[in-house]
């Protein structure tokens, strides 16, 4: 379901600041920034700028840490690193080129790395492929410091910017969010998918409650310093309309979705999310409806991406799809042990040729501030049973992440 090796052009692709002309849905003159970063004096923003994201970091290096600034959040310790900020600058760059940033979302650091060796300038998580991969079911299942744990993990093993899927945001009280949201940035990604529904498929918060939180979300970031690139998912075509649901009955969907999407880019996101149908009518509406960076997911029976391209979409996901095409051939194998079958590992590849995607050296220390050192048990999502128990809720078909 992925990409594959059809990247055309990709190499050569515009990041520079003054690219918002190229897309649909930028604004002439819009920061990119709390300070407007990218165009810093001796910040190099033009096409040749991909292959070094994190300067100073050769590829496949991994995370390297330059400058370190120390700043106390609520009489708390946060150390940030000059790359992680250089990283959130060449994201948010990403959402401004002329071609779609194609994310085939991962749910480990070997997927990560697999990712930038093939050339790809960022990484994104989904929620549903991590929590398949821990045999649990999406939403908020597993437990926040597990999620910090893959997070930091995935950021630490390549030199590309991460952003992660961070569902709701695994806390229901402002406080709980900000929380989170300073864990999170302790991790070293630098973006987040946050979406608005309560229950997935279900309900989803009101207008003004999201934007109160996508606020807390850009404050806490803004005040670590990191200028985060937010992702908001607005849910409303996964929602039935009835009383409960959060929708307002006054409204069309198609009203809703536009009020969102407004909305939430005013809150501070910086790309819109509009999960739903991915038929080119659909999103040809959304591009043209939505003035903000928007993201699509590719999916069966959706549109292909030299349409989702030519309709001006800023980014292009994939959510738990490579994760389930990769469980699919796991189980074909498995049926083909069963059956006595040892063809396919003529197909294996050779260990020299997995040992490009690997690091020789130990595995190294946790950093200081990093999420290691956050007292995972008591913030939100820590403990035994956070979160939907098994079998409420939609399967994961109901709303692919990512």
């Amino acid at each position: 379901m992925g990409p594959g090796r059809s990247r055309d052009g990709r190499l050569g692709r515009k990041t520079g600041a003054n690219n918002w002309s190229a897309r649909p849905g930028g604004k002439p003159g819009r920061k990119t920034g709390p300070q407007n970063r990218a165009e810093q004096p001796g910040r190099t923003t033009g096409p040749n700028n991909r292959g070094t994201v994190a300067d100073g970091c050769a590829p496949n290096a991994g995370t390297c840490l330059e400058l370190t600034v120390v700043r106390f959040l609520n009489g708390r310790t946060f150390m940030t690193n000059r790359t992680q900020v250089e990283k959130a600058e060449a994201l948010r760059r990403l959402h401004h080129s002329s071609q779609p940033l194609l994310l085939p979302n991962i749910w480990s650091p070997i997927g990560a790395r697999v990712l930038e060796h093939k050339g790809f300038p960022a990484v994104a998580t989904a929620s549903a492929a991590v929590s398949a991969s821990f045999g649990f079911a999406d939403g908020e299942r597993l437990r926040l410091s597990t999620i910090l744990d893959v997070f930091e993990r995935i950021a630490g093993s390549v030199s590309v910017p991460v952003t992660a899927d961070l569902e709701t945001g695994y806390g229901d009280s402002l406080e709980e969010l900000a929380a989170t949201v300073d864990a999170v940035l302790r991790t070293g990604v630098v973006g987040i998918n946050i979406e608005d529904s309560i229950v997935e498929g279900e309900s989803l918060r009101s207008l003004e409650d999201q934007c109160e939180r996508l606020r807390v979300v850009r404050g806490r970031a803004d005040s670590a310093g990191v200028p985060l690139v937010i992702n908001a998912r607005v849910d409303a075509f996964l929602i039935p309309s009835e009383p409960d649901s959060g929708l307002d009955s006054s409204r069309s969907l198609w009203s809703d979705v536009e009020s969102r999407a407004r909305a939430y880019r005013d809150a501070g996101a910086d790309c819109i999310y509009p999960i739903g149908p991915g038929d080119s009518d659909t999103v040809g509406k959304l591009r043209s409806t939505i003035d903000a960076p928007i993201n699509i997911l590719c999916s069966r029976g959706g549109a292909g991406l030299a349409q989702i391209a030519g309709l001006g979409v800023n980014r292009v996901s994939f959510g738990p799809f490579l994760f389930r095409s990769a469980l699919a051939h796991v189980s074909d194998l498995a049926d083909r042990v069963q059956a006595g079958d040892t063809s396919w590992l003529q197909d294996v590849p050779t260990g020299a040729e997995v040992a490009i995607h690997l690091r020789n050296e130990p595995e190294p220390e946790p950093r200081p501030g990093s999420r290691s050192g956050i007292d995972t048990g008591t913030g939100p999502g820590t403990g035994p049973g956070t979160g939907p128990g098994p079998g409420t809720g939609p399967g994961l078909d109901a709303g692919p992440r990512g």
